[in-house]
């Protein structure tokens, strides 16, 4: 939650392979968070909640990508199960 930016840490360092991360951690805009059932709209599937969030931060192709990502972090039998 720290590296995604959704938490800021209140004590202790936060690392990212091992490098310790700056303030101003530049690839925070390159990390995803998938929670159970935070975060989420419950209406929709997983896939149709990473799809939305990926349109509200403009990212391109967005159901391709949403599709790739529930494949390498192995959810992609969940992509279409609501949350």
């Amino acid at each position: 939650r720290c590296l995604a930016a959704l938490v800021r840490p209140t004590r202790g360092e936060l690392r990212w392979f091992g490098r310790l991360v700056p303030g101003q951690f530049a690839e925070r805009g390159l990390i995803g968070f998938v929670a159970h059932e935070q975060r989420l709209y419950p209406q929709l599937t997983l896939q149709e909640n990473l799809v939305f969030t990926a349109r509200m931060y403009g990212l391109s192709a967005p159901a391709q990508r949403a599709q790739e990502w529930l494949r390498r972090v192995a959810l992609a039998s969940f992509n279409h199960a609501e949350s």
